[in-house]
């Protein structure tokens, strides 16, 4: 199983390409192109970043606090945070609206909380992604359909994912493609440590309005 696999791994780093398909009012759809890199260290630390049309930021995240920081602005924002990853991805997607990259895939029970409304699920077959030979599988729940392509052999890392919104009018998609796996990255913790550089400035984080009030 592809996700056991990638929980399993004491850390690790990847690199993405993502693409999202907005559907405007008239229903020509748009897309959104970004790259972003990621580093985690189990069991708690993460380091991601993401530049593209639509976003430009880096988080930290190193057991204790999560930093969300734009470098082009020069803005950051602080957070103390659960000492666990599980439960840090989910308050800061809670409280926050903040998604990590590639972060429904690297919870510790990935799989259960990928398919845990799933309505059906079917291989759909052998594939190339990237010269790398795959298996492809899709996955039917309420309102969202997705897609995932997952290395054959030995080390079965998710290579494509692919989210689409039936539910929205246009059925827009969400796809990430996954590459540049190193599974022995030798990190540091002085990684996940956000440092302000000189001239920066801190804000408070902005609580989306359907955030739940403590």
């Amino acid at each position: 199983n592809s996700t056991n696999f990638l929980a399993a791994q004491q850390q690790f780093s990847v690199s993405s390409e993502s693409v999202l398909e907005v559907v405007m009012a008239n229903g020509q759809k748009i897309q959104f192109d970004n790259a972003a890199s990621m580093s985690l260290k189990r069991p708690n630390k993460l380091k991601a970043q993401r530049a593209g049309e639509l976003v430009d930021q880096q988080m930290f995240y190193d057991g204790k606090t999560f930093t969300l920081f734009n470098p082009g602005a020069g803005l950051y924002a602080t957070e103390a945070m659960p000492a666990n990853l599980d439960a840090m991805l989910d308050k800061a997607r809670d409280d926050f609206d903040i998604i990590a990259p590639a972060s429904d895939l690297i919870y510790s029970n990935a799989f259960e909380r990928l398919t845990k409304t799933a309505t059906s699920g079917y291989i759909v077959g052998n594939t190339m992604i990237d010269g790398k030979p795959s298996t492809h599988l899709a996955f039917r729940t309420p309102g969202t359909d997705w897609q995932i392509w997952i290395a054959d052999g030995a080390k079965p890392l998710p290579l494509k994912f692919v989210v689409t919104s039936v539910d929205v009018e246009g059925s827009p998609q969400f796809e990430v493609r996954l590459s540049n796996w190193n599974l022995a990255p030798n990190l540091a913790d002085s990684v996940f440590e956000f440092k302000a550089p000189a001239g920066s400035q801190e804000i408070d984080f902005i609580v989306p309005a359907s955030a739940p009030s403590n």
